[in-house]
């Protein structure tokens, strides 16, 4: 006889994404399914752009669930930086990176400026 080999299958590392088996009698299984760290990293740089304390807070509060010092910005830019990066490194692989890059520019700010364009 000879030796047997148990070979894991590969199983993708996050499963959110995964087709259903539901039938259409058991509802809709076609919903989004958001990260509450995206969640409140999208709340903080929302919090900056507005100019609220706020924005250290929620940044802070993702920085202790991983185990983090809190954060040290101290100007809309340095924060937006920051936020920015936290977002690169805790939501990897989630397929969300694509649209933070090509989030729209608002209206005003393309008036003001003939330099800047729209995303695609």
């Amino acid at each position: 006889m000879g030796t047997i080999f148990l070979i894991p299958v590969p199983t993708p590392f996050s499963t959110k994404l995964k087709t259903s088996t539901t039938t259409p009698a058991d509802g809709g299984s076609n919903f989004v399914v958001l990260n509450y760290v995206d969640v409140l990293l999208m709340m903080a740089e929302d919090e900056n752009e507005l100019g609220n304390a706020k924005t250290k807070t929620l940044q802070n509060l993702v920085r202790k669930r991983a185990g983090l010092a809190d954060a040290i910005q101290y100007g809309q830019v340095d924060v937006r930086a920051a936020i920015t990066l936290e977002k690169r490194l805790k939501l990897i692989r989630e397929g969300h990176r694509r649209f933070d890059l090509l989030q729209p520019v608002p209206q005003d700010q393309i008036d003001t400026d003939p330099a800047i364009k729209q995303n695609p």
